[in-house]
């Protein structure tokens, strides 16, 4: 019901940016974007709510679709040599952008990374999604995940891990739960 209620207030005014977060982290290393691509790829794999696209045209029904494939839409943006004042104004334009353009909540992913490269060793990554898939709680439990898998990846161990407790069965129980006496 809380996607529900999130999928349609999206719908009611598509370009308010209403649920859409952008979270920032600053790097202060070299980043390997092809292994972070792969950290996110494993990531999205493991957890179906990152491949979650949203459907409403049938039946008069919202529905929740988890694509099999995972895709990581990493955008790559190189700063360096711009001043610090620069790069943040032209960060803040193509996050405001991001805002005012929104998701397309019926093509996953409804998540997208941009890391952006300032100097040699420094970064920044900022992670948008949309707060439907994700709330402050499991984003702490993904997060763990990348560091995790990323720091595998550089060390070139395997990435595979075991799967996380199916989204899909707790839906089952909540579904089966009486609303009133909720």
């Amino acid at each position: 019901p809380m996607q529900q209620g999130m999928l349609l207030h999206t719908l009611l005014e598509p370009r308010s940016g209403i649920y859409l977060m952008q979270d920032y982290y600053e790097i202060d290393s070299v980043v390997d974007a092809g292994k972070l691509a792969e950290a996110w790829r494993e990531v999205a794999r493991r957890h179906p709510a990152l491949r979650a696209q949203f459907s409403w045209q049938q039946e008069g029904r919202m529905l929740q679709l988890i694509r099999r494939a995972p895709q990581v839409p990493l955008e790559q943006l190189d700063y360096r040599g711009l001043d610090a004042a620069e790069q943040q104004r032209r960060l803040a334009e193509a996050l405001r952008r991001e805002r005012e353009r929104g998701f397309d909540m019926s093509s996953a992913p409804l998540w997208a990374l941009r890391l952006v490269q300032l100097d040699e060793a420094r970064y920044q990554l900022v992670i948008s999604h949309h707060h439907i898939i994700m709330d402050g709680w499991s984003w702490g439990l993904v997060w763990l995940d990348v560091c995790a898998l990323y720091r595998d990846a550089l060390d070139g161990k395997p990435l595979r891990r075991a799967a996380p407790p199916s989204y899909r069965d707790f839906i089952a129980w909540l579904s089966a739960k009486d609303p009133e006496e909720a």
